[in-house]
Order: C-alpha cells, then sequence, then structure tokens
C-alpha cells in the first residue's frame, strides 16, 4: 500500500470525527514522519473540476520561505460515489539509501513475488490473462533484488 496504516486509521478517524459531528467534510491534516517529512491530507467534501487547484492553492509553503520543503509527492484519492476528495501533499528530500532491513521489508511484495516465479508456484497467467514471465535465476535472485532496490527511492519500490 501506498499510505501506511497508521495514515489510513487517521484518516477513518477524522472522517468519522466528521460525519459524527455532522459537519462539512472538510479538514486538512499535517503528520510529520520519521524522516523529517511532512505530509499535509486535505479532505473534502466532493470531486468537482478545480477542487485539487484549490487545495495546491491552500499548501502552506513558498519557496522563498526559510521553512520551505520540497513537494516530493502528491497522492490524489476520491470516494467511488464522488462525496469527498482526500489527498495527501509530502513535503522534504526522500531519503535516497535504503538499508537492506529497510528494503526487505519495504519490498517484501516483489521479494515474494520473485520466490513464487522462481519456484514455479505461479499460475500461468496473472489476473488480466497475461502470461506470467519465464524465471531467470539470476536477475530474480533475492541477493540480486536486494542489492537493486538499495539503489532505489522507497516510492519507487511501493508502486
Amino acid at each position: 500500500r501506498q499510505v501506511p496504516e497508521s495514515f489510513r486509521l487517521d484518516h477513518i478517524k477524522a472522517i468519522s470525527a466528521i460525519k459524527d459531528a455532522n459537519m462539512d467534510m472538510h479538514m486538512n491534516l499535517r503528520t510529520h514522519l520519521p524522516d523529517g517529512r511532512q505530509v499535509l491530507t486535505f479532505i473534502r467534501p466532493g470531486t468537482m473540476p478545480g477542487l485539487l487547484l484549490t487545495m495546491i492553492k491552500e499548501l502552506p509553503y513558498d519557496q522563498r520561505s526559510e521553512e520551505y520543503m520540497p513537494l516530493s509527492r502528491v497522492q490524489i484519492y476520491s470516494a467511488e460515489d464522488d462525496s469527498m476528495s482526500l489527498n495527501l501533499f509530502v513535503y522534504g528530500e526522500e531519503a535516497k539509501q535504503l538499508t537492506e532491513a529497510d528494503v526487505t521489508m519495504t519490498g517484501s511484495h516483489i521479494l515474494e513475488y520473485a520466490q513464487q516465479l522462481l519456484d514455479g508456484t505461479l499460475p500461468p497467467v496473472d489476473e488480466f490473462g497475461r502470461a506470467n514471465p519465464e524465471p531467470n535465476k539470476a536477475l530474480f535472485s533475492r541477493e540480486r533484488l536486494i542489492q537493486h532496490m538499495e539503489k532505489c527511492s522507497e516510492s519507487y519500490i511501493l508502486r
């Protein structure tokens, strides 16, 4: 998942509080990540055109400010029934070097897929009917994948 469970729980709590208080679905949340980055979450009613632009204009950081942090990621979500938007704006530089422990946790889904591929336990086709690749033991070895992922950003591995 691209949004950590703790954030999802915070979002659910905020949305529940707004609904429980019978208020308009309009809230901003600020979260500090352990690596120094900040996440601003904007919750708004509806999904009408121009809403994202309005949120961008409300962002607090000015390039000329001493507190300026670069915007490194934007994640945009909307309710299936178009009743609300929830958008995350991540500020700050993402750490470039991941440790082997970081990679094995963050990239566990990739490592599991590669292991299934090497073990031959994947079905012949994926959920979209496309053929799964033939295993390449050198390319998909756990050690080689970890070495490669240590050079990648966390957001790249998560996608």
